[in-house]
C-alpha cells in the first residue's frame, strides 16, 4: 500500500477485536502485505504513566515548574493522526489543527464518549496551559489514536517532542480516585505553581471525546518512525 508519494516506512498492525486481550502487533517491511499476527511481542514504547495523586482533582507533587516539560506539540499531533488515518485509506482533507479534526468528526456524526475500540481517534483538553493565561481553557491540545484496548483501558499513541508515546485511558474510571493510576489513566499534565484551582492532570479527566472515523476495520496500520519534518 502506498500513501501519497511515499510508501510507509515501518508499519505496525493491530487487530480491532474488542476482547479482554490486547491486540497483537508485528512490524512489517515497506510495501509488505499487512496481516495481523497473534502472540507477537509489541515493541517497547515510552510511556507517560506515573503514580497518581490520592484524590480526584488533587495536584500531584508540585515541582515548581512554570511550564510543561512533556513537550506537547498539538499541530504535529494532529498531523501524525491524519497520517495514520491516511495510511488506513481515510483522507482527512483540510485538517491542519486538532480542532479541525474534531469538527470533521463532529460533522460526520462520529464523535462518542464511551467504549473505545482500536482505531478510534482520541481528543484531550488542557494537557498544558497553551495560551499561558493560568486558566483551564485550552481546548483540543492533544490528539492520539487507540492502539489497543484491554478490560476497558485504552492504550493511546500520539506525537510529542519525544516522538510517538503511549498513555493509558479509562473513561469509566475518570472520576474514581482509585482509577487515576499508571495502569488506567496516565498523568498527562505536569503540575506547575501557576496552575488554577481544580486543575486536573490525568487522561480520563482531560478526555474530550472519541471519533470512530475508521469504523470496523479488520487491521490498523500505524506508522512507526514518522517525523514532522518528513511527514512519514
Amino acid at each position: 500500500m502506498t500513501w501519497g508519494d511515499h510508501a510507509p516506512t515501518d508499519m505496525v498492525v493491530a487487530s480491532t477485536e474488542l476482547d479482554e486481550t490486547p491486540a497483537a502487533a508485528v512490524r512489517v517491511a515497506p510495501k509488505a502485505q499487512v496481516a495481523a499476527t497473534k502472540n507477537t511481542k509489541k515493541p517497547t514504547t515510552p510511556t507517560l504513566s506515573v503514580k497518581a495523586s490520592t484524590r480526584v482533582g488533587a495536584r500531584p507533587a508540585d515541582t515548581g515548574r512554570k511550564g510543561p516539560d512533556i513537550g506537547w506539540q498539538p499541530e504535529n499531533a494532529a498531523r501524525y493522526v491524519v497520517a495514520v488515518l491516511a495510511a488506513n485509506e481515510v483522507e482527512m482533507t483540510g485538517v491542519t489543527a486538532i480542532s479541525d479534526l474534531y469538527k470533521s468528526c463532529k460533522k460526520q456524526g462520529k464523535v462518542h464518549h464511551t467504549k473505545p475500540k482500536i482505531g478510534d481517534v482520541v481528543f484531550f483538553h488542557n494537557v498544558f496551559d497553551a495560551n499561558q493565561d493560568g486558566r483551564n481553557n485550552d481546548w483540543y491540545t492533544h490528539v492520539g489514536i487507540v492502539d489497543r484496548v484491554e478490560s476497558g483501558t485504552a492504550t493511546v499513541i500520539g506525537w510529542t517532542k519525544s516522538g510517538v508515546i503511549e498513555s493509558k485511558l479509562n473513561v469509566a474510571l475518570a472520576r474514581d480516585a482509585e482509577g487515576q493510576s499508571e495502569e488506567t489513566n496516565s498523568q498527562l499534565r505536569q503540575p506547575a505553581s501557576s496552575d488554577a484551582p481544580f486543575t486536573e492532570y490525568h487522561a480520563g479527566q482531560l478526555f474530550a471525546g472519541f471519533c470512530d472515523v475508521l469504523g470496523d476495520k479488520a487491521n490498523l496500520v500505524v506508522i512507526d518512525g514518522w517525523t514532522p519534518e518528513t511527514g512519514n
